[in-house]
């Protein structure tokens, strides 16, 4: 199946257009890696999204469009 630029356009807008994702607290800890992590606390307040500031969540909507889920670096350069 050939790739076209709409694919891979869609698939470049999803990712500008994606933030950051960093791990609670790691901006106040040295000793925490900025890869993410699940906030599982019951007060945690960047899970329940009480706070502006915080750094957003995982959430679906952040994907990849559908038409462009397929796409790898190994079908790219083929």
């Amino acid at each position: 199946m050939p790739i076209n630029k709409e694919k891979l356009q869609a698939r470049e807008v999803a990712r500008v257009s994606r933030p950051e994702f960093i791990r609670p607290e790691s901006w106040r800890y040295t000793r925490l890696e900025t890869g993410w992590r699940k906030p599982k606390g019951m007060d945690n307040h960047q899970r329940k999204q009480k706070s502006r500031g915080r750094p957003g969540l995982v959430k679906v909507g952040y994907g990849t469009p559908k038409i462009a889920i397929w796409i790898t670096s190994i079908r790219l350069y083929r």
